[in-house]
């Protein structure tokens, strides 16, 4: 068997980067092998080496590796990777995703007609004139709400994302609003409170994307405010990108810029 080198150091990174395995019990399942195998592979038994992997692990050892980390490697890649030194291993693991949901967003020019209706914190309960969405920041602070209007089609689906430092959240389908868009224009949240943002501050985003009525989002449904793990969201974008849903959906996005205290934004509308 070829040698592992710095497996135990291997591991400790691919946890600390894997969606959903953070142990070597939870690894030694993923894989269909024992705990006591996995310690064996790091720390030797009788028999073996310290620091090796059997040949007839690594196929199983590239699906879960691939799944985890939203790669697409090859059994004799992963092999060669688990097989190299720990710095290419960290370089590798650490190469980001390409940003395909911008990537897949950029190439649809369908626009979703979508209003901010801003309600600013100094007169609360009073709704300034709906701004559309323009493409520069909304300045809000953490004492401001939001709701919005989509001019979409009655019965057709409705997905809202936020992004902010932290990655991507699920807002809709969810808490906010089930998901299907009754009237027009169709009030986000459908709830009568409106959405107040707090932490991270400075710049977020969030992505309105009206789909087909039969479509069903493959995302996981809004339960709370942590974000999404980066590989979350590629069922969904290969959802949009692929047919039959391809070109068949619209989408709209605002950007805001968050502070602590008072609005630094103007309240007269602007255009998209």
């Amino acid at each position: 068997m070829a040698e592992t080198p710095r497996l135990r150091d291997k591991l400790l990174v691919f946890y600390g980067l894997a969606k959903s395995i953070k142990s070597d019990a939870a690894f030694a399942e993923a894989v269909g092998r024992g705990r006591s195998t996995v310690t064996g592979w790091i720390n030797g038994t009788d028999a073996t080496a310290e620091n090796t992997i059997p040949d007839s692990n690594f196929e199983r050892i590239a699906e879960v590796f691939n799944e985890e980390l939203g790669k697409s490697l090859s059994v004799a890649e992963t092999k060669a990777l688990w097989r190299g030194t720990l710095g290419s291993f960290i370089r590798r693991l650490a190469e980001p995703l390409p940003n395909a949901f911008d990537d897949v967003l950029g190439a649809n020019a369908q626009r979703l007609p979508v209003r901010c209706l801003p309600i600013w914190h100094d007169t609360l309960g009073m709704v300034e004139g709906a701004i559309d969405v323009p493409p520069d920041a909304i300045g809000l602070s953490t004492e401001d709400r939001v709701a919005f209007e989509i001019d979409g089609h009655r019965n057709h689906g409705l997905v809202v994302l936020s992004q902010d430092r932290n990655g991507w959240t699920v807002l809709c389908p969810g808490n906010f609003h089930g998901g299907v868009i009754e009237r027009k224009p169709e009030r986000f949240p459908a709830h009568p409170s409106p959405i107040r943002f707090t932490a991270p501050l400075g710049l977020q985003r969030m992505v309105f994307i009206e789909v087909q009525e039969t479509f069903v989002p493959m995302l996981p449904r809004h339960g709370g405010a942590s974000a999404l793990h980066h590989t979350d969201l590629i069922p969904f974008v290969e959802q949009l990108s692929e047919p039959p849903w391809r070109d068949r959906w619209r989408w709209q996005q605002a950007h805001f810029w968050v502070t602590q205290g008072q609005r630094i934004g103007g309240r007269s509308a602007r255009d998209v």
